[in-house]
């Protein structure tokens, strides 16, 4: 009974997890990347600093998208060696 609680918990993480990596995802691919900041910043249109400081939130958002899909996985391999036990 206990594994099937468990299991149960870390099938409802897992979809939570999905969900938020679609979610970051999308948001990430419709922000067109560094393409538009190197626009601008060879435009003359956003300073040195403003460019930086949206590069590093940009690679912050990419880090915690991998590490969101890395605990996805985790949780995924979870399931199936319970799969495997029963």
């Amino acid at each position: 009974m206990k594994l099937k609680s468990q299991t149960r918990y870390e099938f409802s993480n897992m979809k939570a997890l999905q969900k938020s990596i679609s979610e970051i995802r999308n948001i990430l691919e419709s922000g067109g990347g560094i393409k538009y900041p190197d626009n601008a910043l060879s435009n003359g249109e956003i300073s040195v600093t403003n460019y930086f400081l949206y590069l590093d939130a940009f690679y912050q958002s990419e880090d915690r998208l991998l590490e969101m899909e890395n605990e996805y996985h985790k949780l995924l391999a979870t399931l199936l060696d319970h799969e495997l036990i029963k």
